[in-house]
């Protein structure tokens, strides 16, 4: 069986709560509604989900879809302002080389392989899904496993947030928690993650040294070299 490794992709490929709260005050503008939003208010979500950050925003439930839709076109006009994360191309290619790779994130499918082209890194991903695909992230990981026939002890969710967290645990699969991203990392080590990451370079180590099928070289999986 193969191994996946999946990605979450704000706060874990990508440096974006700045450009996240711009396109929340954007949205609700556009909408009239009285939005104010900073990139702690995001921090301080929990779960992630539509209803909470349309909540955190102050914006009437009845227009949360043309909320988020309007969200998603602030993101799309701004993608040249999501950059990766240092280092993390280079990580992103490493892993590449010795297991298959997706994105679970909340984001539409457009935003997601705008910035990846962009960046230059869309190349390296079988698998982008994103919160337009219906379901739950527990259901698209699972969806993935089946479909790549990986073996989830050897297959991981990475992802900065409680809720990547306890989606990944309920697929089944490896969590690994970094501690650049979105959540601080003591809030997520409530739901005990399986491995954490404090640096890029740690995604290589701890695929390097838990995760890669018997089959697979760790060898392959250098230390960077800047």
């Amino acid at each position: 069986m193969s191994s996946t490794i999946l990605f979450d992709f704000d706060g874990v490929l990508v440096d974006s709560i700045e450009v996240f709260s711009e396109a929340v005050n954007v949205a609700g503008r556009k909408l009239k509604q009285p939005v104010a939003f900073v990139p702690d208010d995001l921090r301080n979500i929990k779960r992630m989900s539509i209803p909470e950050i349309v909540e955190a925003a102050n914006v009437d439930p009845n227009l949360s879809k043309e909320f988020i839709v309007e969200i998603e076109r602030a993101l799309y006009d701004r993608y040249e302002q999501i950059q990766l994360f240092p280092e993390m191309a280079k990580v992103v290619q490493q892993l590449r080389e010795v297991s298959k790779l997706g994105i679970v994130s909340a984001t539409s499918v457009a935003v997601l392989q705008r910035v990846l082209e962009h960046q230059g890194i869309k190349q390296h991903f079988d698998e982008i899904v994103g919160g337009d695909v219906p379901g739950t992230k527990a259901q698209k990981i699972q969806r993935i496993m089946l479909k790549n026939r990986s073996d989830q002890s050897q297959s991981c969710m990475i992802g900065d947030t409680v809720s990547d967290m306890e989606q990944g645990k309920a697929a089944g699969v490896v969590t690994i928690a970094v501690s650049w991203g979105w959540h601080a990392i003591e809030w997520i080590r409530t739901v005990q993650p399986d491995y954490e990451a404090h640096q890029p370079q740690d995604l290589i180590d701890i695929t390097r040294q838990y995760l890669l099928p018997n089959h697979l070289n760790p060898d392959s999986l250098k230390p960077m070299v800047n």
